[in-house]
């Protein structure tokens, strides 16, 4: 068995995203943990704090994806997709790694312009997982 590992949580997010959705591949135009200049439409998955309890056999970590575009309405549309396979997820490791829940913390709606002028989505997630997995 193994200790819940929140980079497992997004790699998993990641892949997820890939598989259910036509929005990208992974290292691509999905990034983890980062979102580089290029490609200008892209989606990036972070980790984000979330409530740690001791001995707690749960964790609730935080997830942030990022989608950007040049478009309103086609980045809204990509969000409007991704929180649509994203809210109330449950158990979408592959793997085994991310058994849980994701649920939605807004709607689709949070967004800004980049220094580049491109506007990106803000999506916030909570997970509500297993500590120990496998």
């Amino acid at each position: 068995m193994a200790e819940f590992s929140s980079l497992e949580l997004i790699n998993e997010i990641a892949d997820f995203l890939q598989v259910s959705t036509s929005i990208g591949t992974v290292a691509t135009d999905i990034f983890i943990g980062f979102m580089p200049s290029s490609p200008v439409v892209c989606t990036a998955v972070y980790a984000q704090p979330g409530i740690s309890l001791m001995g707690d056999p749960l964790v609730r970590p935080g997830v942030q994806v990022l989608a950007r575009g040049i478009t309103y309405s086609s980045i809204h549309q990509m969000a409007e997709v991704i929180f649509g396979v994203l809210q109330d997820a449950w158990n979408i490791s592959a793997s085994g790694s991310a058994r849980g829940r994701l649920s939605a913390s807004h709607e689709v709606g949070p967004n800004y312009r980049d220094g580049n002028n491109n506007i990106v989505f803000t999506l916030n997630f909570s997970f509500i997982g297993t500590r120990i997995v496998g």
